[in-house]
């Protein structure tokens, strides 16, 4: 694992304001299983129709890559050509508390797909063909 770390530390009373950019190598990710290999992609594999509530699902759990400054975490050593998995961590309070995070966000593209569901059409009878004696009646409108 490969950090970079912004902000301000405070030791003489243990907080904290730190934005933390971090880098996974690849086996890590899978030994996280499915929390590790979220991606947007993936998400939106499960669901049929993006609407408000898969959005907001997706907007909790990743961050753009746009908006972080990822090329400032370190590469992992040795350099890996497998994928990473990139993320964003913000602290604010004290150190030793688990409710000094603030968020655990993972960095993914939003190539977010919409997909359209065709509502399902019954197949359709044949129509039986009209016998050609019919065809041949008058027309008995007057």
């Amino acid at each position: 694992m490969s950090l970079y770390i912004t902000g301000k530390c405070y030791l003489s009373d243990n907080n904290a304001d730190l934005t933390i950019l971090g880098r996974l190598s690849d086996d890590v990710v899978r030994v996280l299983g499915p929390i590790g290999e979220f991606s947007v992609s993936k998400a939106i594999s499960f669901i049929p129709k993006i609407g408000e509530i898969s959005s907001y699902f997706i907007d909790q759990m990743t961050t753009n890559p746009s908006y972080e400054n990822i090329s400032e975490i370190p590469y992992l050593t040795p350099r890996t050509e497998f994928p990473t998995k990139e993320f964003k961590v913000v602290i604010d309070g004290e150190i030793h508390k688990q409710s000094s995070v603030k968020s655990f966000k993972w960095i993914s593209s939003p190539k977010v797909e919409q997909t359209t569901v065709q509502p399902e059409v019954p197949p359709q009878k044949p129509t039986p063909e009209v016998p050609e004696f019919i065809n041949r009646l008058p027309d008995l409108k007057y």
